[in-house]
């Protein structure tokens, strides 16, 4: 793992879940890089792309509620709680 402090915001790439764990329970802003690296739409979606597959179809677009963090937090304390149980 990659760890670099630019701008008082620690930045990290691939961390290991154990890694990742670690940071998280410091509550404190972290980044980490490269996550959509290897996802289709990094390397498929141009305009030209999305003509041909979308055209004039109209397109749902998801927002994040205000509480979306509050949820993650929740979502990984209940996983955390599974792995600790196993």
């Amino acid at each position: 793992m990659k760890v670099k402090n630019s701008n008082s915001i620690l930045r990290i790439k691939n961390p290991n879940q154990e890694e990742f764990v670690e940071l998280w329970k410091q509550y404190q802003p972290f980044l980490i890089e490269g996550v959509a690296e290897y996802w289709d739409a990094c390397s498929k979606w141009s305009n030209d792309y999305l003509i041909k597959h979308c055209g004039n179809n109209l397109v749902e677009i998801q927002n994040f509620k205000k509480n979306f963090l509050r949820i993650i937090k929740y979502f990984l304390m209940l996983v955390l709680m599974l792995k600790i149980e196993k």
